[in-house]
């Protein structure tokens, strides 16, 4: 009677012979107006799911406990999530005398779920946005970086003869640099094609990496040490 979960017993026909005070605060029905009924047709509304009530009728022919998600139908009309654990009565005699149902108020976990399904449908969105960006940004750098790769070439080979060797290197380091970025650019257009697969790991050389940013004239400084 004082315990704090909600819980019905029914007899063999399915009528309630009892409920317990918890049960009464959650369902708003005190006990003698739901005395000799049937719970499913009095407490659970027309709208639950078709194959959940077809998995309970078919536990209870069974004599089989089981547990299932429903709506409970409340004295005010308000439909309340619970969580229904329900377990059959046998007597000694192997004679089935009804079930014993518990039931948890499971509101705020259906609302967490429903707010974590809505974040993942914005992010979804997002993402699939972000992706569009991506491909147009990239798509649009493509022109100037060509652009600015032939007009390198082109500077090279007028000024070949006639440039310092501090030129020619800047020249290459330059001509580098729109590599990368031209390589860059590419990998971001792959990525904005690409589905949810994910490609394989691949081993890649820690030194080529320390080459590249070094090649770009970027200061690799050591570690301090505290």
């Amino acid at each position: 009677e004082m315990a704090p979960r909600a819980y019905i017993i029914c007899n063999k026909t399915k009528r309630i012979v009892f409920v317990n005070k918890a049960f009464e605060e959650l369902s708003g029905y005190p006990m003698e107006e739901l005395l000799s009924k049937k719970y499913i047709d009095h407490l659970f509304p027309n709208n639950t799911n078709k194959e959940t009530q077809e998995y309970t009728l078919l536990k209870e022919k069974q004599r089989e406990s089981y547990e299932v998600e429903l709506l409970l139908k409340s004295k005010n009309e308000t439909n309340i999530w619970v969580r229904v654990n329900g377990q059959p009565f046998i007597s000694e005699e192997g004679v089935h005398q009804g079930y014993f149902f518990s039931l948890k108020n499971i509101e705020a976990e259906k609302e967490t779920q429903k707010t974590i399904l809505e974040k993942t449908e914005n992010l979804t969105h997002i993402n699939e946005e972000l992706k569009h960006f991506t491909y147009t940004i990239s798509h649009d750098l493509k022109e100037p970086i060509n652009g600015l790769s032939g007009l390198l070439s082109l500077l090279k080979a007028e000024t070949d003869d006639q440039s310092s060797e501090d030129a020619k290197q800047y020249l290459s380091l330059a001509a580098k640099s729109v590599d990368r970025i031209s390589a860059m650019v590419k990998s971001l257009l792959e990525y904005s094609k690409s589905g949810s697969d994910t490609e394989a790991a691949k081993t890649v050389s820690l030194q080529s990496v320390i080459d590249e940013i070094k090649n770009m004239g970027i200061e690799i400084l050591p570690p301090s040490i505290n």
